[in-house]
């Protein structure tokens, strides 16, 4: 990553952060677009610390399936500078899209990309600790990877504890979030994506201890029943139900195979 020392001109905002404002950029030098993530609180030097840290992390986790970071500037304004993803956020998708009734195929072949995204990034020792629509982004050719890593922690072990995030979304968050989650947190995120692929909304917090009407085949998508147990494993309240990510992606592959055989037959 190379020190941003160029000239970026701010166009428009792209989105807000706990802690940043992302902005579309122009590079006046070639023309070329980019996506920039500037700190606000450029005067406090905890959250420079703490914005540094982000950078450092999804550094770290750099790879297929992370918004990579390109360029920064640490000494004035304190911006990372990342590719435009022009595909939007799967929060944009889920919003322009029907609210039930979509194919569990390409639900399942989703998350599963998104699994094998967080595989990598927890064999780094990261945990991103936000896995959510608003942070899963797609390129133009609709590939997606992860982004903001502002409330990621380091943390090898996947059913150990590694501190609560003050920015995690309650929604999406793992049971045992309020006293530190680890991988296994960012599994029961997973979960609840893929609920909400196929639904239109996500599991109802605390799921398995309300008598929630569970969804149907009419309700659903047709082969709703081949990832039903899939979701109820990945969103399990214990977080040694969950599978790692990488038996995720093993497993979600499967499930994908399945389903369109029988779309074929």
């Amino acid at each position: 990553m190379e020190q941003a020392t160029e000239r970026y001109e701010k166009l428009s905002v792209l989105g807000q952060g706990s802690f940043g404002d992302v902005y579309r950029l122009h590079r006046p030098r070639d023309g070329n677009t980019f996506a920039g993530k500037f700190l606000r609180e450029t005067w406090d030097p905890a959250a420079k610390a703490r914005f540094q840290d982000e950078a450092s992390r999804q550094m770290r986790a750099a790879g297929p399936g992370v918004v990579p970071i390109i360029g920064s500037n640490f000494d004035s304004e304190q911006f990372i500078v990342m590719p435009l993803m022009l595909g939007g956020s799967l929060r944009k998708k889920f919003q322009q899209e029907p609210s039930s009734g979509r194919a569990c195929c390409c639900a399942v072949d989703l998350v599963a990309d998104i699994a094998e995204a967080l595989a990598q990034v927890h064999a780094r020792g990261i945990v991103h600790h936000d896995v959510k629509p608003e942070n899963i982004l797609f390129d133009g050719d609709s590939r997606p990877a992860l982004s903001d890593f502002g409330c990621a922690v380091t943390c090898f072990q996947a059913n150990d504890g590694c501190g609560l995030p003050p920015c995690c979304t309650l929604e999406y968050a793992a049971p045992e979030h309020k006293t530190g989650t680890g991988q296994k947190g960012d599994i029961y995120a997973l979960g609840v994506i893929l609920y909400e692929s196929v639904m239109g909304r996500p599991l109802p917090v605390g799921w398995w201890a309300k008598r929630i009407r569970w969804p149907s085949q009419t309700r659903a998508c047709t082969n709703f029943r081949m990832i039903d147990p899939m979701i109820q494993r990945l969103a399990a309240q214990e977080p040694q139900l969950r599978p790692t990510a990488q038996e995720a992606v093993a497993e979600l592959r499967k499930i994908h195979t399945r389903i369109c055989a029988r779309n074929k037959s």
